[in-house]
């Protein structure tokens, strides 16, 4: 929503957005589809499946949840960043069934919940000029609920802020932080100040 000059959103909101409008350069078009959970669990079945996974010995959730947490860090396939690559295990064996869960999501033109955020990540990451138009575009930030943020909105939020552009402000409770089963990170509050 836009009032006046104000741009209120969600993290998730404001990158599919983002990636409606850039699509073409992470090889999507215009028109991808945002897979729900039940979307992403059938898709993981059948790359289960495919590899010859009895689906009563392998929960799919449990590979669901290993590619949730990689998409938390904001990790995506082809990220090299150290201080992500310390957190993410290529020798799991779940580790290949993301790598062919992302690589079908692509060629269905598809993106996850997750990749939503993680696709804006890898746009900024490889493509300066359109973080550097996001940022002019987005002086003033403020996040509220910021104790519940994980790192791949972190690291969203330190692409829009960038080192001299922008103003960042956010409201935030560290003894309220309770989502960490679902990904926050209570260091981002906790590292605000030192930063920021």
């Amino acid at each position: 929503m836009t009032i006046n000059n104000y741009f209120i959103t969600t993290f998730h909101s404001f990158c599919a957005r983002v990636l409606r409008q850039e699509s073409s350069y992470l090889g999507l078009s215009r028109n991808f589809t945002i897979y729900d959970d039940i979307d992403s669990k059938g898709l993981i079945k059948s790359v289960l499946t495919k590899h010859g996974i009895n689906l009563k010995e392998l929960n799919p959730n449990v590979v669901k949840y290993f590619i949730g947490n990689l998409k938390n860090i904001g990790f995506y396939p082809g990220c090299n960043k150290e201080d992500i690559e310390e957190e993410v295990d290529r020798e799991n064996d779940f580790f290949q069934y993301y790598l062919e869960y992302e690589s079908q999501l692509h060629r269905g033109n598809a993106v996850d919940f997750g990749g939503l955020i993680t696709g804006v990540i890898q746009l900024f990451d490889q493509f300066e000029d359109i973080k550097k138009r996001y940022q002019k575009r987005f002086k003033y930030i403020l996040v509220d609920e910021y104790q519940d943020t994980n790192r791949a909105q972190f690291q969203l939020l330190m692409h829009l802020v960038g080192h001299d552009n922008g103003k960042v402000c956010v409201v935030g409770d560290e003894d309220q932080s309770i989502y960490s089963w679902r990904g926050a990170d209570i260091r981002n509050i906790l590292d605000f100040e030192q930063t920021f």
